[in-house]
């Protein structure tokens, strides 16, 4: 069974599913106007063993004051959208979504016109990179560059010759600043410290403190190790990935835009990312090298989208990337539009 969290956004039901094969209880949470609503109901799951589903064990309703939105972040290094069926489905809602809250620490830049009207407007001739190289995640030590799954390579080549044939300049090349050994380490210092203040803020929310039977054991570890790390090695991690920022910002100054796969394996079974009682850690390592493309733009605050372009041999999807510099999200939108008419992307997971 698959945990999963499920909650309303502005009318727009989101389902987000875990992908974990576990007994752990399960939080559901909704809200008009999640996260900014005033008050929202949870409850814990606990599965039924003679029932064989999930039944409630714990509900409630918490009131919250204008000190107590729920950071579905870690600093910063996550902001949800939506998975849409369109470019034009994900402009309309980005359109809904965007923009300052009132006391937001930071925001994006302002939309010269609403993304809506940059979907089939023209791109222009660009100039695209690719690459299929990433950097190997070894807990013991190990790692240097390898390359991903030939299916991945496939869906890159395959998405490449259809960027050529729409007239813009395809190339390969990498970003030197993603082989730093250092990511993955600068990366989770932050990821894990949210992860702590996540579960605290949970806590106190509830009234009472978050168990380990609350939780998958990897976000309990996950919060274990965030509150070992001391207050300099925080911040010495944001400042490394400040300055790592900046150089990945001077590669698009050569480049529009940046053509990866969005993982680095095909489609993995239903418990690849579970840890072993042993090794709680090993299922955010195994997710690392799965997909290391993603983390670096959620790091440094750029667009990027997945598309439905590629197929392998089997009949699973394949995803590929494109990032654009910051602020970009126009020449991303009239790109992705320009590949959608060129070649619909398939819904073969519809039910009739």
């Amino acid at each position: 069974m698959t945990p999963f969290l499920r909650c309303a956004v502005v009318g727009l039901a989101l389902v987000v599913g875990a992908c974990f094969e576990s007994a752990q209880p399960l939080i559901s949470s909704a809200s008009a106007d999640f996260p900014f609503a005033k008050s929202f109901r949870y409850a814990f799951y606990e599965w039924d063993k003679e029932a064989k589903t999930w039944q409630p064990s714990e509900t409630g309703t918490i009131n919250r004051d204008g000190d107590h939105y729920v950071q579905i972040d870690d600093g910063g290094l996550v902001q949800e959208h939506v998975v849409a069926r369109s470019v034009r489905d994900s402009a309309a809602v980005l359109d809904v979504l965007a923009g300052m809250q009132l006391g937001d620490p930071y925001t994006a830049p302002t939309p010269a016109r609403p993304f809506a009207e940059e979907v089939g407007a023209p791109t222009g001739r660009l100039r695209i990179a690719y690459a299929t190289r990433h950097p190997h995640v070894d807990p013991d030590g190990g790692g240097g560059m390898i390359e991903s799954h030939p299916d991945c390579r496939a869906a890159v080549a395959h998405a490449a010759k259809l960027l050529e044939s729409l007239g813009h300049i395809v190339e390969p090349a990498e970003i030197p600043t993603l082989s730093d050994p250092e990511w993955v380490s600068r990366f989770l210092t932050i990821w894990v410290t949210g992860t702590a203040a996540d579960l605290d803020e949970v806590a106190e929310l509830l009234g009472r403190p978050v168990t380990p039977d609350d939780v998958e054991p990897l976000t309990w570890a996950l919060a274990e190790l965030g509150r070992l790390i001391g207050a300099g090695a925080y911040i010495g991690a944001w400042r490394w990935l400040h300055a790592a920022t900046r150089r990945i910002a001077t590669f698009f100054e050569t480049y529009d835009l940046w053509l990866t796969p969005t993982v680095t394996e095909p489609p993995v079974p239903l418990g690849t990312f579970k840890s072993p009682p042993d090794d709680p850690l090993a299922g955010i390592f195994r997710a690392a090298d799965f997909a290391p493309f993603t983390a670096v733009f959620n790091a440094t605050g750029q667009p990027a989208c997945s598309l439905p372009l590629y197929r392998n041999a089997g009949g699973l999807p394949i995803g590929v990337q494109l990032a654009a510099a910051y602020g970009r999200e126009d020449l991303l939108l009239r790109v992705a539009s320009q590949i959608e008419a060129a070649q619909p992307f398939e819904h073969a997971a519809t039910r009739a």
